[in-house]
This record gives structure tokens, sequence and C-alpha cells, in this order.
């Protein structure tokens, strides 16, 4: 064996490791002894330093011992001396240490998140990579939303930062299940929309398109008639017979319910759609009711570009809801209106 600095006699081993370790209480109720040889001059290094300590190492029987006092207390964990029950207790890192970790982990993620949405705005956002990403995601939608992998889904995003919509296509030419769109539950497909809402909402987070309003619509792909359309606050299924103006109009009107907030900044503004006519002309007469309003008066009228803003709009709608209709090719004219309280 390789020769130390000093060659001690030990009476009590187990004395030596509990009254370095613990103290002097264990030593008063431990009753075994045994006479061993010891060699001290071992040197105990933490991290490349080496570390000081008033008891040192021993050798004992070819085996170190190193005080658990010293080594626990390095690595930040406590070290106490159940007397009664002869158990030496190990606890932990405290748990206001724990806190500011994780705090501290907290900080640097949203540093993180706040450096990525930095990039993303510095990119400015791009839709032909957005529809690419939502192609990505829904890859596997008719297996996931409809229970039928051989439904194929294409996506389309249009608009600026202001409006964007999605169009969405459903081909059902290899389904096992479903004929078309009429087929498929609501339930279903609202499950579908909202998820694709969300995932957009997400892809537009940090881009010029983030404030932009949502809407969209769900086709059948070879029956553009069979549709679901999304106004940012609710669905409009058409996936029966052939729509007449009634349905027409009131899938406008709902279109542009709270329209008032959107287009004049005043959710007392109410705006009621009607429509008349036929397969070759479609008449529309868009009431603006502005007599609930304690802001617009006859002396602080609708600014007239809001208004023209809110008739384009209407007119789009219209030609929207009447795509793959026996409307479609309706020309489309009307009139609006406004009253003060």
């Amino acid at each position: 064996m390789k020769k130390f600095k000093s060659k001690l006699a030990v009476i009590l081993v187990l004395v030596f490791v509990f009254t370095m370790v613990l103290g002097s209480s264990a030593f008063a109720n431990w009753t075994s002894v045994q006479k061993v040889d010891a060699y001290s001059g071992v040197k105990i290094f933490y991290n490349g330093q080496q570390v000081l300590n008033p008891t040192q190492p021993l050798i004992i029987n070819d085996t170190t011992y190193v005080p658990l006092r010293m080594i626990m207390e390095l690595v930040g964990t406590g070290v106490t001396w159940d007397a009664l029950n002869y158990r030496v207790m190990l606890t932990g890192a405290g748990s206001k240490e724990l806190a500011a970790k994780d705090k501290e982990i907290a900080e640097l993620k949203d540093k993180i998140k706040q450096l990525e949405n930095t990039v993303a705005k510095s990119k400015g956002g791009d839709l032909d990579e957005i529809e690419e990403d939502l192609i990505d995601i829904f890859e596997d939608a008719g297996d996931e939303y409809f229970d039928d992998d051989r439904i194929k889904v294409t996506f389309a995003l249009s608009g600026d930062e202001d409006d964007l919509a999605y169009t969405i296509k459903l081909d059902f030419d290899r389904s096992r299940e479903y004929d078309d769109l009429s087929d498929v539950n609501k339930r279903d497909i609202e499950s579908f929309l909202d998820d694709v809402e969300e995932e957009i909402q997400d892809l537009i987070d940090g881009t010029d398109f983030e404030d932009a309003d949502i809407t969209g619509r769900l086709q059948d792909n070879d029956d553009s008639k069979l549709r679901v359309t999304y106004n940012g606050r609710s669905y409009t299924f058409n996936l029966g017979s052939t729509a007449d103006i009634d349905d027409i109009e009131d899938d406008v009107t709902n279109a542009f319910k709270g329209a008032g907030q959107k287009y004049f900044g005043d959710s007392a503004v109410r705006v009621n759609i009607s429509l008349s006519g036929d397969e070759d002309d479609i008449n529309y007469d868009a009431e603006i009711d502005a007599s609930y309003s304690n802001y617009y008066s006859e002396d602080k009228e609708l600014a007239l570009g809001d208004i023209n803003r809110l008739i384009k709009a209407v007119e789009s709608e219209i030609e929207d809801v009447i795509d793959g209709t026996d409307f479609e090719d309706a020309d489309i004219r009307g009139n609006y209106s406004v009253e003060y309280k």
C-alpha cells in the first residue's frame, strides 16, 4: 500500500465517521467498537479546487472514508443527525432557491419569445409561407377530424394586413365514408375550422398580419354550392338545397352583426341588410341605424369613408354567398341609408 503522511490507530471506526459528520451527539449512543489501522493525507478536490476541512478523510481497509457533511454541503444539501432513531437526514436545495431558478428560467423563456417575435416582425411575414405551414399542419386532417384518410384537404390564403380569408376544399373522390360535404357531421366541421383559425392566429402572431380579421370558407371540391362560411364570429352552413334570396339575405345579415364596432368604432350603430331580386339581378338595401349611438348624430355624422368601406364589404359578402348558387351570375347593386336620433 502507498505510504501516507501518518498512520493512526483508530479505536472507534463508526464513531469516527459519525462524529466527523454529525458531531458528538451520535457518539454517545453508539456502542460498536473495533480496532483498525487508518491512513490520513487524502486530499479532496471539488471542481478543480481543494476542499479544506478540519476533519480530513481517512483510508481504512483500502476504503476511503470522507466526512458526509463536507460532501453534502458542497453540493447544497443539508445534513442532520437523528440521534433518537440513528438516522442521517439529508435535505435538498431550499424552496427559495428552486423558486429563484424557476423565475430565472421563465425570464429566459420570455426573452426568447421576444426575440422570436422581433425576428418575425423584421421579416414581415409571408402569406405563401403561412399557407404552406397550414398545409403541413393539416396534412392528415381527413383522418384526424373526419375519420377518413382518403379525404384530400387543400388550403388557400388571401388578403392583407387588415383582413385574411382562407379557402379550404375537401375532395371526397376517394373517400370511403362520404359522398360529399353534406354527409359530414357539422360538429366535426366546426371543430376543424376552429382549429384552423387558431393555427392561423398562431402563425400570424408577430408578423404584419397579426391584427388582421380572419374569415373563411370550407367547400366541397366538386360542388361549391356545398359550403360552410365563417364571418369571423359564426358559421353558416349551406349543405342542402339550392339557396333562395331569403337564404342569401340571412347569410349576409349574419355577416354584419357587430358591424357598427368594426366599421364605425361604435357597437351601438346597427347595420341591417335586406335583399331582393332574382338570378339576374340582386338589389340590396343597407340600413345604417345610428339612432342608439351616444357619439354620432346629425351634428356629428358617420364618416363617408367608413360608410363606403362598409358598402364595399356588403357587396363582396353578397358575391361570396351567391358563388356556386343559381344567383352567382347576378348583377349586384343597391343603396344605403343612415338614421340618426
